[in-house]
């Protein structure tokens, strides 16, 4: 039997690392916070660094200087036809009641949202709205859909009601540290023609029928709850 955390997907061109996929921006800026500086020629290699550092949610290329920048809380993505430099991280779709996306605004939610909870990532939490201590210049660059203000003091977002569930009732939600996933159990791969290690095979195959990805385990919890699966 193989395990899976399903992750919604869709086809996208881009970048994928074990279970983290990064989309090219063609013609885009990102509005964000520079977290580190990365000495690399190579888009791919600067990826795959923002993949395994806590809280990258995109990337920068420098042409021409040997470096890339590895960012984090970010604001907006911009229209900017001359530039291909930027490449974000996709994360688990994030819908919100009464706010239709698609494209690059969907992604720029999906990070400002990661973990997936009330508030922004980073972002503290009030009774009725979410509060970040940044000058208003840079609350101004929050994209318009985010519905962020700047009361004279702190950039301010409403506060959200988060509700959590999975595709079907095939499904159980898991709620962790890391965010939260939907967990079920599907047979092992039939076959193997390419002759695959286990892993990939098992991961593509998980894909292959459910759009999910082959389980990380994150957490004590989260194995407590694979084990009461597979025993």
């Amino acid at each position: 039997m193989n395990f899976i955390k399903v992750v919604t997907l869709i086809s996208l061109s881009g970048y994928s690392f074990c279970d983290t996929t990064f989309v090219h921006l063609l013609g885009s800026s990102i509005y964000a916070d520079t977290l580190s500086t990365y000495s690399t020629l190579n888009a791919t290699d600067c990826v795959e660094e923002c993949a395994v550092t806590t809280s990258c949610s995109a990337v920068k290329m420098i042409w021409g200087s040997g470096t890339c920048e590895l960012l984090t809380m970010i604001r907006a993505a911009v229209s900017d036809n001359a530039n291909c430099a930027f490449y974000i991280r996709k994360y688990n779709d994030v819908e919100i009641q009464g706010r239709t996306l698609d494209g690059i605004d969907q992604l720029v939610q999906n990070a400002v949202y990661a973990s997936q909870a009330d508030c922004p990532d980073g972002w503290t939490a009030g009774s009725t709205t979410c509060t970040l201590s940044v000058s208003e210049s840079i609350c101004d660059e929050y994209a318009p859909f985010l519905e962020a203000s700047w009361d004279g003091t702190d950039c301010v977002i409403p506060l959200m009601n988060v509700t959590y569930y999975c595709p079907n009732d095939t499904y159980t939600l898991g709620s962790y540290a890391d965010g939260h996933y939907c967990h079920s159990m599907i047979n092992k791969w039939p076959d193997n023609p390419e002759n695959k290690t286990y892993q990939i095979r098992s991961d593509e195959y998980c894909y292959e029928q459910t759009g999910g990805r082959l389980a990380s385990i994150h957490s004590v919890e989260e194995n407590t709850v694979i084990n009461g699966y597979v025993v």
